[in-house]
């Protein structure tokens, strides 16, 4: 049996499932609600299969009003959030320029196995006696353009020639085999591993003249010397065998077949601990023993006036040994200098020979406004630059330093007290600008008193003021 429905019927049913075709197909439809009981007519339901078709034709219904479009609530699983409005970031702020590092200039190969530094140092001194005693002038102190240089790598070396006062000398021309910071392995001539104030480039000193114990050590020298770095710089140590030179000379020949041993050994002990306050705190030791003949040296002061020689007919005869502990400290704006130096040495006037003992100290401090200090000099938080307003550093710093002369000295005849002092004693007072780490202007005030030395009694103190410019690169 068929069933039928009636137009009216199919049309209802059209329109109601209409709207269930158009929903997302992942949702469940939701059954229609009933109709509203205030509807005029009410459109007829869907027979059921099992219905008989009614045969007599309905009565003539009125078209029904245009039924709204039923609601359908929009899917719970695939609710659509608003998409945010772009968000508008701030302009980032400019951060403030670092302050400016110049460098030196270098020219190495691609892979870095061969470098060539080309280096200079000018020092220009103003020299003036307040009391009058001396000589005022103006001078070139060090006129010094070197050559550092890396070849294959491994190999070192240095040539550094000075041609202050229109006389040319040699003072370094080393080669340094480095494969390892530990063990190297130096040949040729240069500083012996001595005194603390000596192994200072001379670009880096506080005063602008060294203190007396540098005196008492040898300057530069021709040998051999095996050195190296450990833990990271905590230890640094070197032994040496050299040629031999008289205290505070240079010599590149031998006077005998005697040669001098040094050895040095500098530690930083904190450093491993990682304790930033205590790393730049150095203490360490050196040695240097031989044999001395020929020429003794003189001493001068800080105004390059000799107050100190031994007679005519003294000279070197001998064993000659020196001892020097010294140590820094350098923590914040301040720092801390200070070293002691013993000599004991043969001297002879050809009728008797007498074993001499000299000894000189010095004490330095320091406070940088500005900048860094180091051992290796004041680095400048901004170096002078006006365009930058980079002002540069200030240092101030203070150092008292004394050298005794052995009475023996003096009593077997070696020396003559009318004419050489038993004992100078110095304080100086300095101010430093820095422009750049090795470019600066300096004024140091210093006076040295003496005990002996004239044929009246004391020798009479000598008042310096002396100031300089420095150039390196």
């Amino acid at each position: 049996m068929q069933t039928r429905l009636s137009g009216s019927a199919l049309l209802v049913a059209i329109t109601t499932a209409l709207p269930l075709f158009a929903q997302t197909p992942a949702t469940e439809p939701e059954p229609a609600p009933p109709p509203e009981p205030s509807s005029p007519v009410a459109p007829e339901a869907v027979e059921s299969p099992a219905s008989p078709a009614v045969p007599s034709e309905p009565s003539p219904v009125p078209a029904p009003e245009p039924a709204a479009a039923p609601t359908v609530p929009p899917p719970v699983a695939e609710s659509v959030e608003p998409a945010p409005l772009p968000s508008i970031e701030p302009p980032e702020a400019k951060e403030a320029p670092a302050p400016k590092k110049w460098k030196r200039f270098t020219i190495a190969s691609e892979d870095g196995a061969h470098k060539l530094d080309v280096r200079g140092l000018v020092h220009v001194d103003a020299r003036f006696f307040p009391n009058g005693d001396h000589r005022n002038t103006f001078l070139v102190r060090r006129a010094r353009p070197s050559i550092d240089a890396t070849v294959y790598k491994y190999f070192e070396f240095r040539i550094l020639p000075d041609f202050a006062g229109s006389r040319a000398s040699l003072l370094d021309a080393y080669v340094n085999f480095h494969v390892i910071d530990a063990v190297q392995l130096r040949v040729g001539k240069g500083k012996v591993p001595v005194g603390l104030e000596r192994l200072q480039p001379i670009s880096d000193p506080t005063f602008i003249e060294l203190a007396f114990p540098t005196a008492l050590v040898p300057n530069r020298d021709v040998g051999v010397q095996l050195h190296g770095s450990l833990l990271d710089g905590a230890i640094d140590w070197a032994l040496g065998l050299y040629n031999g030179v008289p205290n505070g000379q240079s010599g590149e020949t031998d006077a005998n077949d005697s040669k001098d041993y040094v050895g040095r050994v500098f530690a930083h002990p904190f450093r491993p601990l990682g304790v930033d306050a205590l790393k730049d705190f150095g203490i360490g030791f050196a040695a240097n023993f031989g044999d001395q003949a020929g020429p003794l040296p003189q001493y001068r002061t800080a105004g390059q006036n000799t107050f100190f020689q031994y007679a005519s007919t003294a000279s070197a005869a001998g064993e000659r040994t020196i001892l020097s502990p010294q140590a820094y400290y350098y923590v914040g704006p301040i720092g801390v200098l200070g070293e002691y130096v013993h000599v004991s040495e043969r001297v002879t006037d050809g009728t008797q020979t007498e074993t001499v003992r000299h000894q000189a100290f010095q004490v330095m401090g320091s406070v940088a406004i500005g900048g860094k200090p180091s051992f290796k000099s004041v680095s400048p938080d901004e170096p002078f630059d006006p365009e930058e307003g980079g002002f540069g550093a200030l240092e101030l710093a203070g150092r008292y330093t004394e050298i005794r002369f052995d009475s023996d000295t003096f009593e077997s005849g070696l020396a003559d007290s009318s004419s050489a002092a038993r004992r100078a004693s110095a304080w100086a007072i300095g101010a430093n600008w820095y422009f750049a780490p090795k470019v600066r202007l300096q004024l140091n005030y210093e006076r040295t008193t003496f005990r002996d030395g004239d044929a009246e009694g004391n020798r009479p103190a000598e008042s310096l003021l002396v100031s300089r410019v420095q150039v390196a690169f």
